[in-house]
């Protein structure tokens, strides 16, 4: 095999993802919350939903949602300790660990919580005690105990499929997050902190374009404006 010669001519690289493909655009945000809130009237007892809002809102691994428990909430503090997650253990099956990605001491963070969030776990926790879901503590649970991760990202394909929009990851929302929270002027050190990145670089990566693609021309074409040579009185 060594002295056999590939010519690589004719092969063609890769082509480079588009950004829109890799968030939620603002009309796709739209149609997947309408068919959320069609879901939530739908099946009032499944919390998915509940779960799905929330990655919106706190940006946090699918895994790391799905491992969550109540006493994981600050109510006095208003905040959420995250510092374990969903991973695969012995004889592949599902286990909840007490460290986040990598094991990495940036994953072990506290996110603030706004009254919506907060409003989301109450909803869920009654939703848990009317049903009397053997949650084991964990905060999003049905008849059979612990939600799974697929059971959250079958869910977002599906509500993805039902909306009418291209079918996006749950790792989508959280770069949708990131993008949402640095173009609204959070500093990218802070948006690193509350994504739980170790190195900066990583966290650049998920910041990406999520405008409509005429919002973003009209940006490009504006910021440039000053540069035009060519007066709109010329002959030429």
């Amino acid at each position: 095999m060594l002295d056999v010669e590939v010519k690589l001519n004719a092969c063609k690289p890769p082509r480079k993802q588009n950004d829109r493909s890799r968030v939620y655009l603002p009309d796709e945000k739209e149609k997947l919350f309408l068919a959320l809130n069609q879901e939530l009237l739908d099946c009032p007892e499944n919390t998915d939903s509940y779960g799905i809002l929330l990655l919106f809102k706190l940006g946090v691994r699918i895994g790391e949602l799905t491992a969550l428990k109540w006493e994981d909430i600050d109510t006095d503090e208003r905040e959420l300790h995250i510092h374990r997650m969903e991973s695969i253990g012995d004889g592949m099956k599902r286990v909840v660990v007490e460290y986040t990605k990598k094991k990495s001491p940036y994953g072990d963070r506290f996110l603030p919580l706004g009254d919506y969030e907060m409003d989301i776990f109450e909803k869920v926790k009654e939703v848990n005690r009317r049903n009397r879901y053997p949650d084991d503590e964990f905060i999003f649970c049905d008849e059979n105990g612990r939600t799974a991760i697929r059971e959250i990202d079958n869910r977002i394909r599906k509500l993805c499929t039902r909306a009418g929009i291209e079918v996006k990851s749950a790792h989508d929302i959280r770069r949708t997050v990131a993008s949402e929270m640095f173009n609204n002027g959070v500093p990218v050190e802070i948006i690193r902190n509350f994504l739980g990145h170790s190195d900066i670089r990583t966290t650049y990566g998920y910041i990406l374009d999520n405008k409509r693609k005429e919002e973003t021309s009209r940006m490009i074409l504006d910021s440039l404006e000053n540069l035009n040579g060519l007066k709109k009185d010329s002959k030429y």
